[in-house]
């Protein structure tokens, strides 16, 4: 397609064309209200389609079409005129970047294309923070959303399709991120961020929509090679599980993209589920506990679905098997905790029965969870403020001191663990402010490692287990811990290991933290592996 005299044609608007130049100059003007009727002024340069097209300087082109919707998108007092012009405006930027960008770049974006990447990704930052305060202002008085966010849904589903133009995620052929560079993983973890801000806002029908789009490219995203921990590093786990609650309150009724709600809970369950199989504990964290109130809704997905009702239950019950291992860690044990008691307060008002197919893996999960809370309290009575992470802790040297106390992490690592607000103030200047930082950084409030408590309750824990198991085979049996070396060198354990056969546990396929204990006397080795716990640390 050839461009003339510098104009473009608009598909909506047969017949029709705008002057690239002064179009944009009038979206700025309208966006900052510096003219009295946009529409007005855009209808005037309306002019016959030309026989052909020519493109003079497409890159300059793309760039003044994004810095336009970018001023469109981020004006504070919107001109409400202005969204007159929207459909005008998105159709040509949107007809504009495909055969333009596809152009330049059909193979995917280039060294000459970065600044067009990097625009994009300024357009749709912009837009997502429009999203977040929309988001705000609808907790704060939740009536209906404000024109803004109304309007940018669209502004943002643009900038979608300039990543499409741009081949970064063809979704509508395939979505793939094979040619996705490390601006374009932050493009796309930043765009399903605000779909799901945009979910939070309601009030439009293009709900469902989004839901589609964020269950196909959080899924796609998560299955490409590094794209899960990117994906999960803004918070996917948490906007997955607003989604999965989300589909479940809408009717089954023809959807695009060939997309039903069983399809987008059966995409959000295999999410989950590839974050657990990955062992990311500070992303189990991140779970709502209303993820296990999805219990109550489940069986209500429309069994003429393709997934069929049975495939999404099956699911989902293995996402609940899933929690068992990570039960382990005090956060996620409290969220499961409050889920369990929601669910069985609200299926029991409601009169309603746990789908049969669920009901063991729920069992399951509350036996365990309340075996490991009263493991927790034994251990909390037993350390008490030995826990505290401040070495000098006064307490530590005085027995008396040695009860139950309420510790608190450091909430810039999330990792070391006090008693006492002073503890913490001599800690952090002794030696803590030089290493604080250099942790792993937390994402979303969630720590990328297990903290001290965490760490010094499983050795507590597997030591309690293990002893029992041993006592019978030998006299006070010593056991030595090596936490951190054992869980980032040893991957997998074979079936053949000498292993006494009551100790011998089923080995995942993965890698899991594994605990090495000594067992003097019984072969030249320092080390015999006898226990695995299926978790992982980094």
């Amino acid at each position: 397609m050839n461009l003339k005299d510098e104009a473009f044609y608009s598909t909506k608007a047969p017949g029709r064309i705008f002057s690239r130049g002064l179009e944009m100059q009038i979206i700025r003007d309208a966006a900052l209200q510096r003219v009295p009727s946009p529409a007005d002024a855009m209808d005037s340069l309306i002019r016959p389609v030309p026989d052909s097209f020519d493109i003079r300087k497409p890159e300059e082109d793309c760039l003044r079409a994004l810095d336009a919707i970018t001023y469109f998108a981020t004006s504070a007092t919107p001109h409400r005129e202005l969204y007159l012009l929207w459909p005008h405006i998105r159709d040509w930027t949107v007809l504009f970047l495909q055969n333009t960008l596809c152009d330049l770049y059909p193979h995917g974006v280039t060294a000459e294309g970065m600044e067009i990447q990097d625009q994009i990704f300024f357009a749709i930052s912009h837009v997502v923070k429009v999203f977040e305060t929309c988001v705000l202002e609808r907790r704060r008085t939740p009536s209906e959303p404000s024109i803004i966010g109304q309007t940018n849904m669209p502004i943002l589903m643009l900038l979608i399709e300039a990543l499409f133009a741009l081949k970064l995620w063809p979704l509508t052929i395939k979505p793939t991120f094979a040619h996705l560079n490390d601006k374009g993983y932050d493009i796309v973890a930043l765009t399903v961020q605000g779909l799901c801000c945009r979910l939070s806002i309601g009030g439009v029908v293009d709900t469902f929509d989004l839901l589609c789009h964020l269950s196909l490219i959080a899924y796609t995203m998560a299955q490409a090679q590094d794209g899960l921990r990117r994906a999960l590093a803004g918070g996917l786990v948490k906007w997955v599980c607003a989604a999965l609650r989300r589909a479940l309150s809408f009717k089954e009724t023809p959807r695009p993209l060939g997309c039903s709600v069983a399809t987008v809970f059966r995409n959000g369950c295999l999410i989950l589920d590839l974050a657990f199989s990955e062992g990311f504990t500070w992303l189990v964290e991140a779970l709502d506990h209303g993820v296990l109130l999805l219990a109550a809704k489940v069986s209500k997905v429309d069994a003429n679905n393709a997934p069929s009702r049975e495939q999404v239950i099956s699911l989902y019950r293995v996402v609940i098997d899933r929690m068992v291992p990570f039960l382990i860690y005090k956060s996620v044990l409290h969220r499961v905790r409050h889920g369990l008691r929601t669910l069985n307060h609200r299926m029991s008002l409601n009169g309603l029965n746990f789908p049969r197919d669920l009901q063991p893996s729920i069992c399951t999960l509350a036996k365990i969870a309340a075996s490991m809370q009263g493991h927790i309290l034994r251990f909390r009575e037993l350390e008490g403020s030995r826990l505290c992470s401040n070495p000098l802790c006064p307490a530590k040297a005085d027995p008396r001191h040695s009860k139950l106390v309420s510790l608190k992490r450091c909430m810039g690592c999330l990792r070391v663990v006090y008693c006492t607000d002073s503890c913490r103030e001599m800690d952090w200047k002794a030696r803590h402010k030089l290493t604080c930082k250099t942790e792993e950084v937390p994402s979303n409030g969630f720590s990328a490692l297990p903290s001290e408590f965490d760490e010094a309750f499983m050795r507590y824990h597997v030591r309690l287990m293990v002893e029992k198991d041993l006592a019978q085979y030998m006299d006070n049996p010593k056991l030595q811990f090596d936490f951190r070396e054992s869980a980032l060198t040893v991957s997998r354990v074979s079936q053949d290991s000498v292993l006494p056969a009551h100790l011998r546990r089923e080995v995942v396929q993965g890698k899991e933290i594994l605990i090495n204990i000594r067992l003097p006397g019984t072969d030249n080795r320092n080390y015999t592996l006898i226990y695995l716990y299926t978790l992982r640390t980094t």
